[in-house]
């Protein structure tokens, strides 16, 4: 990682750049390999319901692989926070949202890939799973879905909101 990759990601002072450079370079290369520099962000924050602005997206404080759900917007992050990279990617801190069956999930990524895609298609504010399949995210009471994209049915609305 150079110094202008690092200015990108870290807000240092240029002694500290110069260290930070130096340690990538001859200590932690081997880092990037297994871990790499994620995408850029595309949107980060809340995915809120446009049927209910009230509700979002929220992993309900499930073990890990368990299904996310929507709750009450606290407009805190934490569980609630949410980032889709220019790759399609969803994650919540270091876990990445999958679907699994018709449920959405969220699991440990995997190392050095973006694995599920999504996209957020702007004009009909649907998230859809990028994987021919026509399917997007759909809120069912407490549960997030993956249902057959309907371009009307608000509860496939969602906004997205920094938090």
């Amino acid at each position: 990682m150079r110094g202008e990759e690092v200015k990108r990601y870290f807000v240092l002072s240029l002694t500290s750049l110069a260290v930070c450079s130096r340690f990538m370079e001859n200590v932690a290369w081997m880092l990037l390999k297994r871990f790499p520099v994620q995408p850029n962000n595309r949107v980060w924050g809340e995915f809120r319901s446009l049927a209910d602005d009230k509700m979002c997206w929220d992993t309900q404080s499930a073990a890990l692989g368990g299904p996310i759900g929507i709750s009450g917007c606290h407009h805190s992050g934490g569980n609630q926070r949410y980032r889709l990279n220019v790759e399609g990617q969803i994650t919540t801190g270091e876990r990445c949202i999958h679907a699994r069956n018709s449920n959405l999930v969220f699991e440990v990524c995997p190392d050095a890939k973006v694995s599920d895609k999504w996209k957020l298609l702007e004009e009909t504010k649907q998230i859809q799973y990028d994987d021919g399949s026509d399917k997007c995210v759909e809120a069912k009471g407490r549960k997030l879905k993956m249902e057959a994209c309907d371009s009307k049915n608000a509860f496939q609305k969602w906004q997205f909101a920094p938090a």
